[in-house]
């Protein structure tokens, strides 16, 4: 026959909070957002406090920063390619007149 294994006990036991018990851990009237971690065997939920209305701005003007470098990157990189453009198509015309002229056809 075949043995069975024992159950595998957690490595942490879920603490239940009663209602109305104040937890000193948790910071008053502020909400908190609750995070659900889970891996191969073990599952908790972490408490972190929700952002502040400093840190919402702070993420804001990164993710501005962010996008203004990559709207510069973008604009440089097509400003670039404008003269690059320019000469080559004045290397196709002058090409093509040279052509031309070669054949005993003059413009």
């Amino acid at each position: 026959m075949s043995q069975r294994l024992p159950p595998e006990n957690p490595a942490t036991e879920p603490e239940i909070i009663p209602p109305g018990r104040d937890d000193a851990g948790l910071a008053g009237d502020k909400s908190r957002l609750w995070i659900a971690v889970r891996t191969r065997r073990v599952g908790s939920w972490r408490s972190v406090p929700a952002f502040g209305p400093f840190a919402v701005i702070l993420v804001l003007l990164v993710v501005g920063m962010l996008a203004a470098v990559t709207l510069l990157i973008l604009l440089g990189t097509i400003l670039l390619w404008i003269p690059v453009l320019a000469v080559l198509f004045a290397l196709l015309f002058i090409a093509g007149v040279l052509r031309g002229h070669f054949r005993g056809t003059a413009p």
